[in-house]
């Protein structure tokens, strides 16, 4: 017999085979979730991705809607900053709080320290996962002032490829549209700035 424990007793299921592990799905999300994360394995070699939509009001919130992480080999390349420090002065309008802080999008920057809309709130509009790719699609435009944003990811497992695509619609011109990412890597932009 396998080992038990006093857990059991909430989470047994005499039915299951505790000997032999079940397979983890490799994708999680859905219509009207907030998050959405895709891999092409479990390995130390396999590749990662994940998006935030979700809500700016809520409790220990940033303003991040549109957030992303990539890693893989177990190295991150696009990065959250981590924790905060509750305690600095400012909390609200520090770096890591605000919009600029993220890897996400920025309009109209300076207008105000926030930027993303404290009232911002999406979901998952578009998910589909197969064994070829997954994404997830949500349209973020509550966050922003007189915009269209729309905010798509998608991992091609075979290629071990991230796509991330945006759409940005403003009703007035402006050329203050600002895409931001973290990361440790070397980063090359080519010279006609779109890779």
């Amino acid at each position: 017999e396998g080992k038990h424990s006093v857990l059991d007793m909430f989470w047994l299921y005499p039915e299951d085979d505790y000997d032999s592990p079940k397979p983890m799905p490799l994708d999680y999300g859905c219509i009207g979730a907030t998050n959405a994360t895709f891999r092409t394995g479990w390995g130390d070699d396999d590749l990662f991705a994940g998006i935030h939509y979700g809500k700016n009001a809520v409790c220990h919130g940033h303003w991040d809607m549109g957030q992303f992480i990539i890693e893989y080999k177990n190295k991150r390349f696009f990065s959250d900053l981590g924790a905060d420090n509750y305690n600095l002065p400012s909390y609200g309008t520090c770096y890591r709080h605000v919009t600029e802080g993220h890897n996400t999008i920025m309009i109209n920057s300076g207008v105000k320290a926030t930027e993303q809309k404290r009232s911002g709130e999406t979901y998952v509009s578009s998910y589909k996962s197969t064994g070829e790719q997954a994404f997830a699609v949500a349209d973020m435009s509550s966050a922003y002032e007189g915009a269209t944003v729309i905010r798509g990811i998608k991992l091609i497992r075979n290629d071990f490829a991230v796509i991330l695509q945006d759409h940005i619609k403003t009703k007035r011109e402006t050329d203050n549209v600002f895409w931001f990412g973290h990361t440790k890597s070397s980063v090359e932009i080519s010279q006609d700035g779109r890779t």
